[in-house]
Formats: C-alpha cells, sequence, structure tokens
C-alpha cells in the first residue's frame, strides 16, 4: 500500500520500508552526498555540473515522448559569426546555466562565459547588443530555439543521462 502526501513542498510515497522523495537536482545530489538519502536519481546535467565525486551509474538518456535525446547545443543570434571563430580558433563569450559544463566542452573556446538562471533564448535575445556570441543550452526538439529565431550551431556536445548515484 502507497501512502502520497505532500511534505515541504516535495511528493513523498512510502512503500513498507521505502520511501521515495521527489527532489530537484541539487537537492538530490547533496542529500546522498550528506548520507541523507542512501541514493539518487539525477540528471547528469547537474552531475556534471556540480563536478560530484558520487559514485555514478547510467539508466538511460533522458528522451521526450517523440524519443528526442535531451542534449547540450550551442546556440546563437548570427550563426555565421560564430562559425567563423570556431573555424579560426577564437574564443567565445556565451551565456548558459552550466558554465562548468560549457568550458569542459569547449576548453579555450569558451572564453568568457556568463550564469544565467534560466530562460537562456530569451536572455540571448534580450542580450544582443552586448557581443554575445551565444548560449551552451539544453535542448531536445530545438522547436524553442526556432521559435525565437536562433540557430544551432553545434548540435549532440553531449547527451543528458538519467544516473543513479549513491556514496
Amino acid at each position: 500500500m502507497s501512502l502520497w502526501n505532500f511534505e515541504g513542498g516535495k511528493i513523498i510515497c512510502a512503500c513498507g520500508d521505502a520511501c521515495v522523495i521527489r527532489k530537484r537536482g541539487r537537492e538530490v545530489i547533496n542529500s546522498v552526498q550528506r548520507n541523507s538519502e542512501s541514493i539518487g536519481i539525477v540528471g547528469s546535467d547537474r552531475l556534471d555540473e556540480c563536478g560530484s565525486q558520487l559514485k555514478r551509474e547510467v539508466i538511460e538518456p533522458i528522451v521526450n515522448e517523440r524519443a528526442q535525446i535531451l542534449r547540450f547545443a550551442l546556440i546563437a543570434l548570427q550563426s555565421d559569426r560564430v562559425k567563423s571563430k570556431l573555424s579560426y580558433g577564437e574564443p567565445l563569450k556565451l551565456l548558459t546555466s552550466y558554465p562548468n559544463t560549457a568550458k569542459d566542452l569547449l576548453g579555450g573556446l569558451a572564453g568568457q562565459v556568463v550564469y544565467v538562471s534560466g530562460g537562456i533564448e530569451a536572455e540571448l535575445i534580450d542580450r544582443s547588443n552586448e557581443d554575445l556570441d551565444g548560449a551552451i543550452e539544453l535542448v531536445q526538439s530545438g522547436a524553442s530555439v526556432r521559435a525565437n529565431n536562433l540557430t544551432i550551431v553545434e548540435d549532440y556536445l553531449r547527451q543528458v543521462n538519467l544516473i543513479k548515484v549513491w556514496s
């Protein structure tokens, strides 16, 4: 028999001795690192970004209902400029919610990385006068990118997997 209720904004399901608690990615990682929870399930995007040393096992790629894989991509307003800079090895000025991942994916080409908490497409458009080259963003179908008149310059930089973690 399972029991569902809300506790502290988190959904809790208790079944016998087991308890499932729904948390955000960073909270899952912190709980397992502190041994508050014995295992956790988290996206590899969050796990890689925080540089956690937790033990991990890939469960499966994160996909949408059309089986499109969640992945990192380099998106831009002016794709020709970004492609040119990439071909000449010039560093890029980028927006992202994943600054460590951006530097890891692009190495020295990630010249200046500006952290933004969500809403990357809109932020890139709003800051178009700031000489930004583009953004490192999570995409699945690319529909949001296209809807905002942006272009995917480099796709499948890294796929995002569902990961089981423990200490």
